[in-house]
């Protein structure tokens, strides 16, 4: 997957040297005040740019609109797009980690993947208690656990796999869903 990334960056850099594009879609775009998307936007002239955000209202205060002449072509906010049915209600909790990175190496505006990886799965003990603790404040939080249809962001396809074998040993129906499963098995998965 990472060597056809590659590929595609180097085809996308090839190409931008035999003509200018027209449009470009950049999702994410509330970190365009980035020096990473700023290279690119100032580089790269489209006659259309397409910004996609869930969060144009950045915490540094700094705006997304001077890009767009301050106007937003189409916007929803979340209770609406709940609303339409778009979304799905859900509930966010967020839970405390109590694994000590201070060994993690920090590089390029965060933790370096790999090793937190490694801390999360391959560390059994601390992978362990990290679950183990995850489940307790699902349980805290929740009034029936099996009504609960959850989500967790992982760090690598290792440790959602270490999530999801760790859940089901302990009686909390889990998958890892990742991009390697086949489209298939996806139409399989209930709704």
């Amino acid at each position: 997957m990472c060597c056809q990334k590659s590929l595609i960056y180097l085809l996308f850099l090839l190409l931008s040297n035999f003509f200018s594009f027209y449009l470009t879609q950049a999702d994410e775009f509330h970190h365009a005040a980035a020096p990473t998307y700023q290279k690119l936007l100032t580089y790269y002239k489209p006659k259309i740019l397409l910004g996609l955000t869930a969060t144009p209202e950045r915490m540094d205060g700094k705006s997304v609109l001077e890009y767009f002449d301050h106007r937003i072509a189409a916007e929803i906010r979340l209770p609406e797009a709940i609303d339409r049915k778009l979304l799905c209600p859900f509930q966010y909790f967020g839970i405390t980690d109590t694994a000590d990175l201070e060994s993690i190496r920090w590089s390029r505006g965060g933790y370096d993947r790999r090793e937190l990886s490694n801390l999360y799965t391959m560390e059994r003990l601390v992978a362990e208690r990290r679950a183990n603790q995850i489940i307790q404040s699902t349980v805290k939080y929740v009034t029936d656990m099996d009504d609960v249809k959850g989500l967790g962001f992982c760090v690598s396809i290792e440790h959602a796999n270490f999530m999801a074998e760790y859940f089901n040993e302990k009686g909390i129906m889990s998958i890892s869903l990742t991009g390697n499963i086949p489209f298939e098995f996806c139409r399989l998965l209930p709704h």
